[in-house]
């Protein structure tokens, strides 16, 4: 499963937050890409369309469905969080969170696969049980 390849040349919008915080969190974000060579512009979360009434009496929305709009969820120590996206810019999200999905089901994989093979390791290692003479003790 691949990830798939950047549709734009430039740095995503999304990331261009200003700041201490923001540059503390882009400091630590390239340290780890480095380190374990990630590509840095993934996503995580999930992006989902959901409806919303405006409150308005006469909108439209009050007597059917809601106003549709997106949201980014995802979960920050144990914590959901959710974002409400701009139209403008669901592509964009959609497309670097459909990067992150693919990324962690991969990583998720190998995770299993070197698991089975510790498994199949110990399994073709493992002392062929010792046979013994007589009777097992505990046994008339």
């Amino acid at each position: 499963m691949a990830i798939p390849a950047r549709k734009q040349a430039s740095r995503p919008r999304v990331f261009a937050a200003k700041g201490k915080q923001a540059s503390a969190l882009r400091q630590r974000k390239h340290a780890l890409s480095r380190k374990f060579g990630i590509d840095h512009e993934l996503l995580g979360g999930s992006l989902n369309q959901v409806t919303r009434r405006c409150g308005k009496p006469g909108c439209r929305c009050a007597s059917g469905e809601g106003h549709p709009m997106w949201t980014l969820t995802y979960s920050v120590g144990g914590v959901r969080r959710v974002e409400f996206i701009p139209n403008e810019l669901v592509e964009e999200v959609d497309f670097l969170a459909e990067r992150g999905r693919v990324f962690r089901e991969a990583v998720a994989e190998i995770l299993t696969i070197n698991a089975q093979l510790v498994t199949l390791w110990r399994k073709q290692t493992k002392p062929a049980p010792a046979r013994t003479r007589g009777r097992k003790k505990g046994y008339r």
